[in-house]
């Protein structure tokens, strides 16, 4: 058992491509380790560089809190892979 009640579920995080396009849902136990699983993920997204930068630029995640999302971090991607 996870000693964790009904009302405390794993906060539920998003990583989007720019303002709205969500690349991927998924929870995490606190704001780092999803901020490292976010920034993980988006190095697999399939995008050529000049093409990402001119289309979406960075990559946001989100964090909901009760039924809104909520800005958590934002990054450019870049350096190597």
């Amino acid at each position: 058992m996870s000693g964790r009640g009904e009302n405390d579920a794993m906060p539920r995080y998003r990583l989007l491509a720019g303002e709205r396009t969500v690349l991927e849902a998924f929870a995490a136990e606190q704001d780092g380790e999803a901020i490292v699983r976010a920034r993980w993920l988006s190095r697999e997204f399939p995008c050529e560089p000049r093409t990402f930068a001119a289309r979406w630029g960075y990559f946001r995640l989100e964090r909901q809190q009760d039924h809104v999302w909520q800005f958590l971090f934002a990054w450019v991607p870049g350096g190597p892979r």
